[in-house]
């Protein structure tokens, strides 16, 4: 009787530890390196990257945050050939821009304030 029961305990511990582990790999989003590129004249703002785990999306999603004193320049997304992806005004402390799913896999992002470029970054996908 006492080894039937070590042996529930040892099956029961033992798929407790199965039932944990996926059966099935899950797809991981891919992972990004952002970078300043050129002088940077506003070294308040920034960059970084929310990425979901939801398999759902495919893409992350750009979070910049500016100063206040900002507030009214403009953000400039290109592909690496230079291509301009996305332009729009920034009109909040943090600002969110998805990143589109292209052939590229670098992309710069500007700040620009009138004819004068705040601060560019430079975002790589890492296989």
């Amino acid at each position: 009787m006492k080894r039937i029961a070590f042996f529930m305990i040892l099956v029961s511990a033992w798929w407790g530890t199965m039932k944990a582990s996926p059966v099935f790999p899950v797809e991981s989003q891919p992972a990004y390196d952002i970078s300043v590129v050129g002088t940077d004249d506003a070294p308040s703002i920034n960059l970084t990257i929310n990425e979901s785990d939801d398999s759902s999306v495919k893409a992350g999603v750009l979070q910049l945050s500016v100063p206040k004193d900002c507030q009214e320049a403009m953000l400039q997304l290109f592909d690496s050939n230079g291509k301009l992806l996305v332009i729009q005004k920034i009109e909040k402390e943090i600002t969110e821009i998805p990143i589109p799913e292209a052939e590229t896999d670098i992309y710069y992002l500007s700040v620009v304030s009138g004819r004068r470029a705040l601060k560019t970054f430079k975002i790589a996908k890492l296989d």
